[in-house]
């Protein structure tokens, strides 16, 4: 747990110093999310699953260490935020320029107040305050995203689950240059 606190710290740092080098690579993204939820079986609460579905090529242009990163950080907290016995959707769509990933549990939800303050450094939702985490995830989550010309999507409600929506614009990758200097 401490290594993950420090690497979300170490995240923080190099995306505020714009040192994030992107490496777009094509790699198959349906073997990464199953190699994923196979390293992540060790956390699952008892009864919990992890069901994934996916539609459209498996390859994909982005940069997989960063793609890891954030369903990681989705999996691990719909696997923390969710109750025994219930199930985790992973669902992923490629179409001609697009992805998107979808995260959806049946957990807690996240209240609308807490819903605008979502993505900022530290913030933790009021309704968590027994659960132990840094705040930091959600917003590496999104700066990731953002770095790939993706936007991110919350979707719930309290005790009614949540889903996380990012949508990548394929498109804006096709120059590898462009994105890596943007960074």
């Amino acid at each position: 747990m401490l290594n993950d606190i420090l690497n979300d710290f170490l995240s923080v740092g190099k995306i505020e110093e714009g040192k994030i080098q992107l490496r777009i690579t094509e790699f198959n993204i349906k073997e990464l999310i199953d190699a994923i939820i196979n390293e992540m079986q060790t956390i699952l609460k008892p009864g919990q699953i992890v069901m994934h579905d996916y539609s459209g090529n498996e390859m994909v242009m982005l940069e997989p260490s960063l793609i890891r990163h954030i369903v990681m950080n989705l999996l691990s907290n719909a696997i923390k935020f969710s109750p025994e016995h219930s199930s985790i959707e992973i669902n992923c769509v490629h179409k001609p320029g697009q992805l998107v990933l979808a995260v959806r549990d049946h957990g807690m939800g996240i209240s609308e107040e807490d819903k605008q303050h979502l993505f900022g450094r530290f913030f933790r939702g009021s309704n968590v305050t027994n659960i132990q985490g840094t705040g930091l995830g959600l917003h590496i989550v999104a700066k990731y995203a953002e770095l790939m010309n993706g936007t991110i999507v919350c979707n719930s409600t309290l005790n009614n689950g949540t889903e996380f929506i990012i949508s990548f614009d394929l498109n804006k990758i096709d120059n590898e240059n462009d994105i890596v200097n943007r960074g």
